[in-house]
Protein backbone atom coordinates (compact mmCIF):
# COMPACT_ATOMS: atom_id res chain seq x y z
CA UNK A 1 0.00 0.00 0.00
CA UNK A 2 1.31 3.45 -0.89
CA UNK A 3 2.21 5.84 1.90
CA UNK A 4 0.22 9.08 2.04
CA UNK A 5 1.95 12.26 0.90
CA UNK A 6 3.77 13.72 3.90
CA UNK A 7 3.23 17.41 3.33
CA UNK A 8 0.50 20.04 3.44
CA UNK A 9 -1.78 21.17 0.63
CA UNK A 10 0.69 23.76 -0.67
CA UNK A 11 3.50 21.19 -0.78
CA UNK A 12 1.29 18.76 -2.66
CA UNK A 13 0.12 21.34 -5.24
CA UNK A 14 3.73 22.45 -5.69
CA UNK A 15 4.69 18.82 -6.30
CA UNK A 16 1.92 18.53 -8.92
CA UNK A 17 3.22 21.69 -10.64
CA UNK A 18 6.67 20.09 -10.85
CA UNK A 19 5.16 16.92 -12.28
CA UNK A 20 3.38 18.95 -14.98
CA UNK A 21 6.55 20.95 -15.72
CA UNK A 22 8.43 17.68 -16.21
CA UNK A 23 5.66 16.51 -18.57
CA UNK A 24 5.77 19.80 -20.51
CA UNK A 25 2.26 21.01 -19.63
CA UNK A 26 2.50 24.77 -20.26
CA UNK A 27 -0.16 26.58 -18.20
CA UNK A 28 -0.78 24.41 -15.15
CA UNK A 29 2.87 23.82 -14.31
CA UNK A 30 2.81 27.16 -12.49
CA UNK A 31 -0.85 27.87 -11.72
CA UNK A 32 -2.16 25.08 -9.50
CA UNK A 33 -1.54 26.64 -6.10
CA UNK A 34 -4.02 28.87 -4.31
CA UNK A 35 -3.96 32.52 -5.28
CA UNK A 36 -5.55 35.26 -7.33
CA UNK A 37 -5.80 34.90 -11.10
CA UNK A 38 -6.31 37.92 -13.37
CA UNK A 39 -8.65 37.06 -16.25
CA UNK A 40 -10.82 38.76 -18.85
CA UNK A 41 -14.53 37.99 -19.23
CA UNK A 42 -15.01 36.22 -22.59
CA UNK A 43 -18.37 37.99 -23.12
CA UNK A 44 -17.84 41.64 -22.13
CA UNK A 45 -13.99 41.78 -21.96
CA UNK A 46 -14.23 43.09 -18.39
CA UNK A 47 -11.09 42.85 -16.30
CA UNK A 48 -11.65 40.38 -13.46
CA UNK A 49 -9.80 38.57 -10.73
CA UNK A 50 -10.66 35.05 -9.65
CA UNK A 51 -9.63 34.59 -6.03
CA UNK A 52 -8.94 30.98 -5.08
CA UNK A 53 -6.92 31.79 -1.98
CA UNK A 54 -7.74 30.52 1.49
CA UNK A 55 -10.21 33.33 2.13
CA UNK A 56 -13.63 33.58 0.55
CA UNK A 57 -13.33 32.27 -3.00
CA UNK A 58 -14.93 34.06 -5.91
CA UNK A 59 -14.68 36.57 -8.73
CA UNK A 60 -14.33 40.32 -8.42
CA UNK A 61 -13.90 43.29 -10.73
CA UNK A 62 -10.28 44.31 -11.25
CA UNK A 63 -8.76 47.63 -12.24
CA UNK A 64 -6.85 46.81 -15.45
CA UNK A 65 -4.69 49.93 -15.02
CA UNK A 66 -3.49 49.09 -11.52
CA UNK A 67 0.24 48.41 -11.50
CA UNK A 68 0.09 46.64 -8.15
CA UNK A 69 -2.41 45.88 -5.44
CA UNK A 70 -2.26 47.18 -1.94
CA UNK A 71 -2.78 44.31 0.49
CA UNK A 72 -6.24 44.50 2.03
CA UNK A 73 -7.71 46.56 -0.82
CA UNK A 74 -8.77 43.78 -3.15
CA UNK A 75 -12.43 44.70 -3.30
CA UNK A 76 -15.40 42.54 -2.45
CA UNK A 77 -16.10 39.13 -3.93
CA UNK A 78 -19.07 39.62 -6.20
CA UNK A 79 -19.72 36.14 -7.58
CA UNK A 80 -18.74 32.69 -6.39
CA UNK A 81 -16.80 29.91 -8.07
CA UNK A 82 -18.81 26.74 -8.66
CA UNK A 83 -16.65 23.63 -8.37
CA UNK A 84 -16.60 21.06 -11.15
CA UNK A 85 -17.91 17.62 -10.28
CA UNK A 86 -14.89 15.31 -9.95
CA UNK A 87 -16.38 12.95 -12.56
CA UNK A 88 -16.59 15.84 -15.05
CA UNK A 89 -13.04 17.14 -14.68
CA UNK A 90 -11.15 17.36 -17.98
CA UNK A 91 -7.59 16.13 -18.44
CA UNK A 92 -5.18 16.87 -16.80
CA UNK A 93 -7.44 17.96 -13.91
CA UNK A 94 -9.06 14.53 -13.57
CA UNK A 95 -5.67 12.85 -13.17
CA UNK A 96 -4.43 15.51 -10.72
CA UNK A 97 -7.63 15.20 -8.66
CA UNK A 98 -7.23 11.42 -8.57
CA UNK A 99 -3.62 11.78 -7.39
CA UNK A 100 -4.76 14.16 -4.63
CA UNK A 101 -7.50 11.81 -3.47
CA UNK A 102 -5.18 8.78 -3.46
CA UNK A 103 -2.55 10.77 -1.54
CA UNK A 104 -5.08 11.72 1.16
CA UNK A 105 -4.94 15.40 0.16
CA UNK A 106 -8.65 16.25 0.38
CA UNK A 107 -8.04 20.04 0.57
CA UNK A 108 -5.93 19.92 -2.61
CA UNK A 109 -8.56 17.77 -4.34
CA UNK A 110 -11.28 20.26 -3.37
CA UNK A 111 -9.15 23.19 -4.57
CA UNK A 112 -8.70 21.50 -7.97
CA UNK A 113 -12.48 21.20 -8.40
CA UNK A 114 -12.75 24.97 -7.90
CA UNK A 115 -9.75 25.76 -10.11
CA UNK A 116 -11.38 23.76 -12.91
CA UNK A 117 -14.89 25.03 -12.14
CA UNK A 118 -17.06 27.86 -13.44
CA UNK A 119 -17.79 31.42 -12.37
CA UNK A 120 -19.97 34.33 -13.43
CA UNK A 121 -18.82 37.76 -14.55
CA UNK A 122 -19.96 40.32 -11.95
CA UNK A 123 -20.38 42.91 -14.73
CA UNK A 124 -22.41 41.14 -17.45
CA UNK A 125 -23.58 37.99 -15.59
CA UNK A 126 -22.14 35.63 -18.23
CA UNK A 127 -20.96 32.28 -16.94
CA UNK A 128 -17.56 31.04 -18.06
CA UNK A 129 -14.95 28.35 -17.44
CA UNK A 130 -12.30 29.29 -14.88
CA UNK A 131 -9.48 27.21 -16.43
CA UNK A 132 -10.23 28.40 -19.97
CA UNK A 133 -9.88 32.06 -18.97
CA UNK A 134 -6.79 31.47 -16.84
CA UNK A 135 -5.21 29.72 -19.83
CA UNK A 136 -6.14 32.58 -22.19
CA UNK A 137 -4.76 35.21 -19.84
CA UNK A 138 -1.55 33.25 -19.11
CA UNK A 139 -0.80 32.44 -22.77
Amino acid sequence: MARPFEGDEDDFLYWLEHLLAFEGVPIWRRNLRRGEYPVVCPSCAGSLEIDLSYRLQGTRLRDPNARFRVVGREGPILTGVRPAAPANLPPPASRLHGLAVRAGQSAAADHLTHLFGRTTCPDCASEFSVPDQIAVFQA
